[in-house]
């Protein structure tokens, strides 16, 4: 009976465990995911195409990031 007991103890305690980091990781993941930046297609004056990476700006006025193509 004392086998039983201790095995079902174990049974829990590794049930709980798994719970608790399971959720651990999705709220580490929502914490930090950033969401998925998508290049843009932009028609300049000349009419030309190109495409753009999250990172760049197409504006003189927009000075948080590095400027291209002005």
């Amino acid at each position: 009976m004392l086998g039983f007991l201790i095995g079902l103890e174990e049974q829990y305690i590794n049930f709980k465990t798994k719970v608790t980091v399971d959720d651990a990781i999705k709220n580490y993941k929502e914490a930090t995911e950033k969401p998925d930046a998508k290049p843009e297609v932009v028609e300049h004056d000349d009419g030309s195409m190109s495409i753009t990476s999250p990172w760049a700006s197409f504006k003189n006025d927009d000075k948080d990031g590095p400027t291209f193509l002005t």
